[in-house]
């Protein structure tokens, strides 16, 4: 009588089953991965379409696949509503830098803007635009900003404290102020440790 080891004949087929099993495991990993890439690409696509017909620029910071990117030149023909409907396409992209300055938009564009891209935000141009300390306020949010222009008109007394808890914020640069206005003072002496500049009016008016 042969000897007919069952056991054995069990494990072949469950060694195969995890086998197989480990391949689909692997595969489902690729396609979701491909999927997000897809899906980025083509909120890239999007942003870099939008931006470009405000005569505004889209920079990759990174290797080809575009691990951040930065937007600048933004003219005043954008809007509220623009930026508020583009906010979830920036957040797929890895938005580092965006420049707002000298644009109409107010606290409701920043704020779809920190809603989305408040994690990889690094810069942010506001000065010229409309935005009130109130949203400043909101650059908490925001734990890895480093740099931030606004006008002075926008440093409000909570705006203030709110910059003194940002760790990571470096370097402040405030338009249409004085450097004896008060408001900067207070700023330099809650944070001494922070880079601030001043600009005022005449000094582009001089230029």
């Amino acid at each position: 009588m042969p000897d007919y080891n069952l056991s054995r004949a069990v494990e072949v087929p469950m060694t195969r089953a995890r086998y197989v099993g480990g391949i689909a495991l692997l595969l489902l990993v690729m396609l979701i991965w491909i999927k997000s890439r897809v899906e980025r690409y083509r909120h890239i696509q999007h942003v870099t379409q939008v931006v470009g017909s405000l005569n505004g620029a889209v920079g990759a910071d990174g290797p080809s696949d575009g691990v951040s990117f930065n937007i600048v030149g933004l003219s005043p023909l954008v809007t509220d509503q623009t930026l508020t409907e583009l906010s979830p396409s920036m957040g797929h992209c890895d938005i580092r830098e965006i420049g707002l300055g000298g644009t109409p938009v107010s606290d409701v564009a920043l704020q779809a803007v920190i809603r989305y891209c408040h994690s990889s935000l690094r810069q942010l141009e506001l000065s010229g635009t409309k935005i009130t300390g109130d949203t400043i306020e909101s650059l908490t949010e925001c734990p890895n900003l480093e740099s931030v222009s606004l006008s002075v008109d926008a440093l409000s007394e909570p705006a203030i404290q709110a910059i003194r808890q940002m760790p990571k914020l470096q370097k402040v640069l405030l338009f249409n102020a004085a450097p004896s206005d008060v408001r900067v003072e207070k700023l330099k002496n809650v944070r001494p440790d922070l880079d601030v500049s001043v600009y005022s009016r005449s000094h582009f008016l001089a230029r």
